[in-house]
């Protein structure tokens, strides 16, 4: 009997040392780093649908994107594929981007990437084309500091850079090349 529980005791000391040898020699996981999330961000939005209200509470514009992340110290909010339906008496547009930026304390937005202004009118529309605009609701004025392309039934035009003034419709553009039809008529300027 004293025999079986020596051999007992060999075997299970045999099986501790493997057991042992097996743990120590695992490979060693390298450590990775923790993920850095800003310390700023106070929430993420998807599927979001945002309305501004003028002061008599009628839309001003609507904004819609698939993701928002809102920076809490800066008060403002970066915005994939924005998509905005603004309006103002002289007709609705619509604009889109791959990026944007919207500063709360101001409502200011600025659109960068692929960025499209779509004037809504059956009788007047026009496509606006850039890489960067700054769209300005408070004002109801666009900045477009980068190179654009504007395109009606009636004209091409190319300029370097644009300032809008969407309630009185009057925009100055910069450095303009054109074509403007009329009927049978071609005009280059």
């Amino acid at each position: 009997m004293r025999l079986f529980h020596v051999l007992l005791m060999i075997i299970g000391m045999i099986s501790a040392v493997t057991v042992g040898w097996f743990y120590d020699n695992r490979p060693i996981l390298t450590r990775v780093s923790t993920l850095q999330v800003p310390d700023n961000i106070d929430y993420y939005l998807s599927a979001v649908k945002y309305r501004s209200l003028d002061e008599l509470g009628k839309t001003r514009y609507q904004l819609q994107s698939p993701y928002l992340e809102h920076y809490i110290r800066e008060d403002r909010s970066l915005i994939t594929h924005p998509d905005i339906h603004y309006f103002i008496d002289t007709g609705p547009w619509h604009i889109r981007a791959q990026q944007g930026e919207l500063l709360h304390k101001t409502d200011q937005i600025t659109l960068t990437e692929q960025v499209s202004l779509q004037r809504i009118d059956a009788q007047d529309p026009m496509q606006l084309q850039s890489d960067r605009v700054e769209f300005n609701p408070q004002s109801d004025t666009i900045h477009i500091p980068n190179a654009l392309t504007v395109k009606t039934d009636e004209l091409n035009l190319q300029a370097d850079s644009a300032l809008m003034n969407m309630k009185h419709k009057r925009h100055q553009f910069n450095r303009v090349k054109s074509i403007y039809r009329r009927g049978d008529q071609h005009v280059t300027s």
